[in-house]
C-alpha cells in the first residue's frame, strides 16, 4: 500500500522563510517556559508563574 502525499508549496517557503528568523531574547524565554511547563507530570504543584520565576533566577547565573 502506498500513500502520496503532497505538500503545499506556500507552506514549505513559508517554513523556510521563518527557519531563518533570529529569535529575540524574550521569545526564547518563552519558548523555554513552554517546553519547561510542558514536561512537568500531570497533576504537578509547580504553577506556569514559578517555572517562569525560577528560569529568570537562572538567567542572572
Amino acid at each position: 500500500m502506498s500513500l502520496s502525499v503532497e505538500t503545499d508549496e506556500a507552506l514549505l517557503r513559508r517554513l523556510s522563510e521563518e527557519a531563518t528568523v533570529k529569535l529575540s531574547k524574550e521569545d526564547l524565554k518563552k519558548q523555554r517556559v513552554s517546553f519547561v511547563y510542558g514536561n512537568l507530570p500531570n497533576g504537578s504543584a509547580i504553577s506556569r508563574e514559578m517555572v517562569v520565576d525560577r528560569i529568570t533566577e537562572n538567567e542572572g547565573a
